[in-house]
């Protein structure tokens, strides 16, 4: 049954830790894309071609499989490359701050990307793709 919902199944605990673990996953995966579009958008404020930014984010720690499904939106335009609502990313979050308020971790990074992402969806952007919150983030 697992088998028609995904791609991969992967045992990795007790009962709860796939839940878990797909939070963490979740708030990596979207922390990553909102801090690079947040990059992103300054790098195109301040006028450094986008094809070099990605081209030099590749080549270090910036190299990524978020890094190569925003790509196309940084250089392109391109948003089809990641087809994922940011209201989806904010719920995700949201989702993965509850977690850990309920272990007492820390969340100081997810507040603060909450916060973002909460600015994109309470100004009208929720039913844009991710890679948009390049161009959401850009000033004026």
């Amino acid at each position: 049954m697992l088998a028609s919902f995904t791609e991969l199944v992967e045992h990795v605990g007790p009962l709860g830790t796939g839940h878990r673990l797909k939070l963490l996953h979740n708030y990596v995966s979207v922390g990553f894309m909102t801090l690079l579009a947040e990059a992103a958008a300054q790098a195109a404020d301040a006028n450094v071609d986008p094809k070099r930014f990605v081209e030099i984010l590749a080549k270090g720690g910036g190299a990524s499989v978020a890094l190569d499904r925003m790509a196309p939106f940084i250089t392109d335009g391109d948003r089809e490359g990641l087809p994922f609502f940011v209201s989806n990313g904010r719920k995700d979050i949201e989702y993965y701050r509850t977690m850990s308020e309920q272990a007492g971790a820390h969340k100081t990074i997810a507040d603060g990307i909450h916060a973002a992402l909460t600015a994109a969806v309470d100004s009208g952007h929720g039913q844009a793709y991710v890679p948009e919150l390049v161009r959401i983030f850009r000033k004026g």
